[in-house]
């Protein structure tokens, strides 16, 4: 099964509509900036442990409330669908 695929995808949604020409890309320094989220989004699947994958998506997520560009209410009900599907 895989890690929570409908957060992931909203999530991905979220900054592809919001950044319509944002690809993914790797920044060690500002772990906040889209193109970095993006990237985080889909590195998730190929990480080694569920702790490491909890703290990449709540890391996601957090950076897109604190942007306004995702509520928490929508936020958690995505998640517990993920959740209620049997997704680790």
């Amino acid at each position: 099964m895989e890690y929570y695929p409908e957060t992931i995808a909203l999530f991905k949604e979220i900054l592809k509509k919001n950044f319509p020409k944002l690809k993914g890309e790797k920044d060690d320094v500002r772990t906040d900036k889209p193109a970095h989220l993006l990237w985080m989004l889909d590195q998730i699947k190929s990480l080694k442990g569920i702790g490491k994958r909890g703290r990449w998506i709540g890391h996601v997520n957090g950076a897109l409330v604190s942007k306004k560009l995702l509520d928490n209410r929508k936020s958690r009900e995505t998640i517990k669908r993920d959740v209620a599907n049997g997704c680790e």
